[in-house]
């Protein structure tokens, strides 16, 4: 992706709202994706491309700094698990999905809530709601368990995205932003095509 992730993550929000979930499952075919540490961005106001990387313990204190992503991606369900150096209670999330070898976005996770996320197609229609078990603090999780169906059943997948928080809907302020990426700092990077297990 050319633009950073704020300004994905702010007009995917603004325009169909947020969801997120996470979890494990047997038989699953899964990746890990290490996140590059300490490398939280800060956007001051969200109407401009203003974009400063913070450093390393102001990315701890922003509660987003992550660590890593574990997708994996089973019969019935796939499963993310989010690791972070510190994690907030106002950390939101913000995925995309491509399904089958295809090239463009073919579903969003975003989360609504401190417990709940949606799952959008490209339409912005609302398919599925996505429970989120989180564990705050030092060396924090967030776990979300989207069902299959709610992604079209699809035989492959690739998945990419990153966390932030601030005040979307109000679409002005200050947003940080942690893309998972372990080669990228402004960007998220596309796991590897998962084969249901």
């Amino acid at each position: 992706m050319t633009r950073t992730f704020s300004r994905l993550a702010a007009s995917t929000a603004v325009a169909a709202g947020l969801v997120l979930s996470a979890g494990a499952t047997a038989h699953a075919e899964g990746t890990h994706v290490k996140d590059k540490a300490s490398d939280v961005g800060l956007v001051p106001d969200i109407r401009s491309d203003a974009y400063d990387v913070l450093g390393y313990q102001a990315s701890i204190d922003s509660g987003i700094d992550l660590r890593g992503m574990r997708v994996n991606h089973g019969s019935t369900t796939v499963t993310l698990r989010l690791k972070f150096a510190q994690l907030g209670p106002e950390t939101n999330v913000s995925m995309q999905f491509r399904s089958n070898g295809r090239r463009e976005v073919t579903h969003y996770l975003l989360s609504v809530s401190k417990r709940r996320a949606i799952v959008l197609d490209p339409e912005a229609s609302d398919t599925c709601s996505v429970p989120l078990k989180t564990r705050t603090g030092r060396k924090g999780i967030l776990r979300a368990t989207i069902k299959r169906s709610c992604l079209g059943n699809p035989d492959r997948i690739k998945v990419q995205g990153g966390v932030f928080s601030g005040d979307l809907a109000s679409e002005q302020g200050a947003l940080h932003v942690d893309p998972i990426s372990n080669t990228q700092v402004r960007a998220p990077s596309w796991t590897r095509w998962l084969t249901s297990g």
